[in-house]
């Protein structure tokens, strides 16, 4: 572990109109690499702005008011400048409100630490990994717990403007030390990268990342500025349509209650833990899956979360009713109320994307969180709708296929799994074959009878014995390929498909005797684990997995799932990443006129002048089914489609 210790330089303050600021101007735009920090009004990257920023280079840190940023405004344009940032998104953002955007280099600490220390419980804050390279440093600690009151959390201008009013002397050294800690984080960090050597299991993988280094440099560091640009470019939000959607939405989420009630036999409050608690594990004898933490009863009870209603939704009606309830009402509030109140002045939706914050590499968004937002088979209310292209545009959906699949196929390099996915074969379908020995053609038949059915068109009597196997047949080795991904165990794969743990036990076997490459894979994904510690992704990417030695059976099991899945979910991270840094290489705006305005999973929406639309379509097709420069055993293959609004495109 790297630990710098030296003295702290005093910290300095700049107005406008302070004694120096012209050579202090002169200094910064001599100066190569030079570190920035905003304190700002506000949290909301698409209306707040800075109140004082900071800066530190050399052995300076300074304070400035947000007034002098005029004077820095060509400066900020060199390409040539070297500008080092904690969580760079966000102070590009307050800088951009302002009319000042960041040219040259861009580096952000807090993902470079990301790349370094992923584990269970790791955090990135600035403070945090000041804190782990110079434990003697006190600087910024107890600023905001002084100056900042209950409920200031999202508004830094109160604590900012009570600071100002208090100790003022405190707030300059808390900001500038801002900046000088991001400044000297960043090139410890940088040697860490780069001693930090990386593998990958992938027969054919790219050469260029050899360290986490190049992974930060090569990957990471340009997709923070494609995630810029899609913040800040945000989403035409149809304000007007929501009001039509509700009361579709507000009828399910009370038949759903009412299924509760009925189910139940009394009337149910879904939103109250307690009763949950007497009704799911006192009298129906659901095992719980964890306790609460006592609070100030000291109590532990058992915990009616998320993951204990999913856990048992497939195998008890009333806790499936009570997932499906709680399931309609989060997205309920976040889409039909709350997006509503995220819209700027413009009508636009700009979510926040974070690189940092999930272990396998994928994006995580916030304010508000699109990654929820249900897939267009699952879109019951037509909330994608609600994403419309502005006028004389289209908005463009890639999406790529079953990218998990293709991406566990080129992994364990399976013979019968690349067969399919070269003629052109859903996946599912096409290993159902190969495990059935049904002919390929039936299950595709099965499937649209059924989708008629479904749709009204064709009564429930034309789905015969045979059809309904078939049928059954690809959800299982459909839900057992997600098992796969995922971790799920016989118990849990025989509650999803409604059968008993013996005859799960012998699906899976009749899996992998089809599919052999696939259980050496995940065994080779294990090895791999227990004897360097990480597992890694197609480029190198590695997750930290110490717990892989643990004693302790839950932790241990827990890192042997992850040991299997990151290789898949990092690779497929990976897959989308490199596609988006060449969307943006190859200029789609400068040519088309092209935006990348959403990113969520392995979709990425564009919007795109009409008279462009099929021109561009080709492009973005060729760059997303060839990221990585070299052919892959498995191809890559992407759905696009076009419409007025983001349902219709997809």
């Amino acid at each position: 572990m790297a630990i710098w210790n030296f003295d702290i330089p005093t910290p300095e303050y700049f107005t406008w109109d302070t004694p120096g600021i012209e050579a202090l101007v002169r200094e910064v735009a001599d100066t190569k690499i030079v570190a920035i920090d905003t304190e700002t009004t506000g949290l909301k990257t698409w209306k707040d702005v800075p109140m004082y920023w900071s800066l530190a280079f050399g052995h300076r840190r300074i304070t400035l008011h947000a007034s002098t940023l005029e004077f820095f405004r060509n400066i900020f344009k060199d390409q040539n400048k070297s500008w080092i940032l904690h969580n760079a998104k966000f102070d590009q953002h307050m800088l951009a409100n302002v009319g000042c955007e960041l040219a040259g280099d861009l580096e952000d600490t807090m993902v470079k630490h990301s790349l370094l220390y992923n584990e269970w419980g790791d955090k990135h804050g600035l403070k945090e990994i000041t804190s782990w390279l110079n434990p003697g440093e006190t600087v910024r600690k107890g600023f905001k717990e002084t100056f900042a009151r209950s409920g200031e959390i999202n508004n830094p201008q109160a604590w900012i403007l009570r600071a100002e009013r208090e100790d003022f002397q405190k707030l300059v050294d808390y900001a500038s030390a801002d900046a000088w800690d991001t400044l000297r984080c960043s090139n410890s960090l940088e040697e860490l990268l780069a001693s930090e050597y990386t593998v990958s299991l992938f027969r054919d993988v790219p050469p260029y990342i050899d360290t986490l280094w190049d992974y930060y440099h090569k990957i990471e560091k340009p997709y923070t500025r494609v995630l810029w640009s899609m913040e800040r470019a945000g989403a035409l939000f149809d304000v007007s349509r929501v009001d039509s959607l509700k009361p579709a939405a507000e009828r399910e989420i009370e038949q759903l209650h009412a299924k509760i009630n009925k189910i139940a036999g009394k009337i149910v409050n879904p939103n109250s833990n307690p009763q949950l608690r007497e009704l799911l594990v006192e009298e129906r004898g659901l095992e719980p899956l964890k306790r609460t933490k006592g609070g100030k009863s000291g109590v532990r009870e058992a915990s009616i979360d998320a993951a204990f209603l999913e856990h048992y939704a497939h195998t008890d009606d009333l806790a499936g009713a009570v997932h499906d309830y709680r399931e309609s009402i989060k997205l309920y509030k976040t889409y039909l109320v709350g997006l509503s109140s995220e819209v700027d002045t413009r009508g636009y939706i700009h979510t926040s994307y974070n690189q940092a914050d999930v272990k396998t590499g994928r994006l995580s968004s916030r304010d508000p969180n699109l990654q929820n937002i249900p897939r267009p088979e699952n879109d019951k209310w037509g909330l994608r709708s609600l994403f419309i292209a502005p006028p004389e545009m289209k908005l463009v959906v890639m999406d790529y296929k079953q990218l998990e699949f293709r991406i566990l196929c080129l992994a364990v390099q399976d013979e019968g799994m690349r067969a399919g996915i070269l003629a052109g074969k859903d996946v599912h379908m096409a290993n159902a074959e190969l495990v059935y020995k049904v002919p390929y053609e039936d299950y595709v038949r099965a499937k649209k009878l059924d989708g008629l059915v479904k749709a009204g068109v064709e009564p429930e009597s034309s789905l015969s014995p045979y059809i309904k196997t078939c049928l059954f047949q690809r959800n299982a080795i459909k839900t057992i390929g997600f098992g796969l991904l995922y971790g799920m165990g016989p118990k849990r794969l025989a509650a999803r498909l409604g059968i008993s743990i013996k005859e799960a036990k012998i699906i899976v076997a009749q899996f992998n005797a089809a599919l052999p490459a696939v259980e050496s894979g995940n065994e080779a994904c294990i090895a791999e684990a227990v004897a360097t510690g990480y597992a890694y992704s197609l480029l190198g990417r590695r997750r930290n997995l110490s717990e892989i030695h643990s004693d302790d059976f839950a932790k241990y099991a827990a890192a042997e799932r992850a040991a299997k899945n990151t290789p898949i979910q990092s690779s497929a991270a990976d897959v989308v990443r490199m596609a988006q840094c060449l969307f943006s290489e190859a200029d789609i705006w400068g040519t088309f006129g092209a935006v990348q305005q959403l990113q969520v999973h392995d979709e990425v929406v564009f919007r795109v002048p009409t008279e462009a639309v099929d021109e561009f379509i080709p492009v973005v097709k060729d760059i997303a089914e060839h990221p990585f420069h070299v052919e892959l055993y498995a191809p890559l293959g992407v759905d696009i489609g076009s419409g007025s609004n983001w349902g219709e495109a997809k």
